[in-house]
C-alpha cells in the first residue's frame, strides 16, 4: 500500500508539478520534499491545500483499511479529522470513539498524539473548551520525548487558553512552545506561529517592544509566506499603538499585497480592517469605509463572529469620526444586544469592548450612562478573568468617577487598576 507521502508525490508528477510549483507561495519546497519522504506529517490545513492543488477530495490522503489494528486506528482517526475539517461533528465523533477501542493496542506514540490532537479539535468546534484543553495535555504526555511535538502541544493550548482570555496561562505556553521547537529542528512555519501567537499576548498586554520583537522574527522567517502575513498585520497593528503611523501603514499595504497572492479569504479580510481602522485614524473615510464594507463581506460568508465583532467595532469609530455619533451609538448597541444573547465564552470580548465604546461615546453627553457602560465592562471582564481589560475598564470607571466629583471612589478605583497593573 502507498504511504501518504507516495501517493502525493505520484499525484504531482501526473499533473507535471515540480516540488517547487506545488509548494508555492504557501509553503517550501524542503517541506513538501519532507512529506513525499514521509519524513513529516502535514497538519490538516496542509491537506486542505494540497488537496485543492492536486484537484483531489480531502479523502484523497486518507489512509487505505489496513489489517494491522494501528493501520485501522490511525485511518479512522484520519478520516475523522477530515470530518471535523468538513465540520461533519456526529460522523467525526463516531469515528474517534471506534479509533479508542483500540487505544490500548497502539504502540506508536505519534499515533495517539494525533487521536488527542483530533478529539482536542472536536471539543473545541463544540465549545468544550477545557475538555479540548485535557486532550492537548494528554497528547502533550503521549510524545514528551519528541520536544517538536510537545512545543506543538502547548501551542495549541495557548492558542485556546488565550480564546479564553486567560492571557498570562496562554502566554506561559506559547513561552514553552518557543522553548520546546527553537531546541529542535522545527520547522519554520510551526515557529512562525508560535512568534505570532506570543507575540499578540504582548501587544494586547502592552508589552509593545516585546511584541515588535515577536512579530519582527515571524516576518523574518524564509518560506513561510502566510506566517509572514500574519506577523505584517501585527507589526501594523503595534506601530499604531507606538504612534508610528506611516509604518504601521507600509506594513498594512505589504499584507494587503501577500493576502491576495495567498488567496486566504480570513487574512485578506483581516488585512482590509487592518486597512480601513489606519485610513479612519488618518481621516480618509470613503476609502476606509470600502475596505471594511470589503471585511465585513467575507466575515458574512465565512460565518467569522470574531472578524465581524471586531469590524463592527471600527465602523462605529468611523461613524463617530465622520460626526454621526448616534449612528456610532446605534451600532454598538446593535452589536451588544446581539452579543448579550451569544454562550460562546470566546467572544466574552467583544462583549467588553462593547460596553468599552458605548461609554465613551455617550460620556460626553451623559457622564452617568457612561459610568454603567464601564462598570458593565469591569464586571465582564473580571468574571471571564481577562486582566487588561478590567486593568482599562477600571481606569476609565476612575476618570468617569473623577468628572463626577466622586474623589474617594475614583481614588479606590484607580488603586485597584494600579495593583492589578503589577501583578501582570
Amino acid at each position: 500500500m502507498a504511504s501518504l507521502g507516495q501517493r502525493i508525490r505520484e499525484r504531482r508528477k501526473e499533473l507535471n508539478l515540480t516540488q517547487a510549483e506545488l509548494a508555492e507561495p504557501e509553503f517550501s519546497k524542503s517541506y513538501i520534499s519532507y512529506i513525499e519522504r514521509d519524513k513529516r506529517e502535514p497538519s490538516a490545513e496542509a491537506l486542505e491545500i494540497l488537496a485543492r492543488k492536486l484537484q483531489v477530495p480531502l479523502s484523497f490522503f486518507l489512509h487505505e483499511q489496513a489489517a494491522d489494528t494501528e493501520n485501522r486506528f490511525n485511518t479512522l482517526v484520519n478520516n475523522a479529522i477530515a470530518y471535523i475539517a468538513a465540520m461533519d461533528l456526529e460522523s467525526a465523533k463516531s469515528l474517534l470513539d471506534d479509533a479508542w477501542a483500540f487505544h490500548d493496542q497502539v504502540s506508536q506514540p505519534q499515533s495517539l498524539a494525533r487521536y488527542y490532537e483530533a478529539l482536542a479539535r472536536w471539543h473545541e468546534q463544540n465549545g468544550e473548551y477545557y475538555l479540548a484543553l485535557h486532550q492537548l495535555l494528554q497528547g502533550a504526555k503521549a510524545v514528551a520525548s519528541d520536544p517538536e511535538a510537545v512545543g506543538f502541544f502547548h501551542y495549541q493550548t495557548g492558542r485556546i487558553l488565550q480564546k479564553l482570555n486567560q492571557l498570562q496561562d496562554a502566554q506561559h505556553y506559547y513561552e514553552q512552545a518557543l522553548l520546546h521547537c527553537a531546541n529542535s529542528d522545527a520547522n519554520a512555519e510551526r515557529l512562525g506561529y508560535i512568534y505570532c501567537a506570543l507575540a499578540s499576548i504582548l501587544l494586547e498586554q502592552g508589552d509593545l517592544a516585546g511584541a515588535l520583537k515577536m512579530y519582527d522574527a515571524g516576518a523574518k522567517l524564509k518560506s513561510c509566506p502566510r506566517t509572514k502575513l500574519i506577523s505584517l498585520i501585527g507589526l501594523s497593528r503595534t506601530y499604531t499603538q507606538t504612534g508610528q503611523a506611516q509604518l504601521a501603514l507600509d506594513a498594512s499595504r505589504q499584507a494587503r499585497a501577500l493576502a491576495d497572492k495567498l488567496q486566504d479569504k480570513t487574512l485578506a479580510a483581516q488585512t482590509h480592517l487592518l486597512l480601513g481602522s489606519l485610513l479612519t485614524e488618518k481621516g480618509e473615510f470613503q476609502r476606509a469605509n470600502e475596505a471594511l464594507n470589503q471585511a465585513c463581506a467575507t466575515a458574512v460568508e465565512l460565518a467569522d463572529k470574531d472578524l465581524y465583532c471586531q469590524i463592527q467595532l471600527v465602523q462605529a469609530k468611523l461613524l463617530a469620526k465622520q460626526g454621526d455619533r448616534p449612528a456610532a451609538i446605534d451600532l454598538i448597541r446593535q452589536l451588544s444586544n446581539t452579543l448579550s444573547r451569544e454562550n460562546d465564552m470566546t467572544l466574552y470580548k467583544y462583549k467588553i469592548e462593547s460596553h468599552m465604546a458605548l461609554c465613551k461615546l455617550v460620556l460626553p453627553a451623559d457622564p452617568a450612562a457612561a459610568l454603567e457602560q464601564a462598570r458593565t465592562a469591569a464586571q465582564l471582564a473580571h468574571n471571564c478573568k481577562h486582566q487588561s481589560a478590567l486593568i482599562k475598564a477600571l481606569t476609565l470607571e476612575s476618570n468617569i468617577l473623577q468628572q463626577l466629583g466622586q474623589l474617594e471612589e475614583a481614588l479606590a478605583t484607580a488603586l485597584e487598576a494600579l495593583r492589578l497593573q503589577q501583578n501582570i
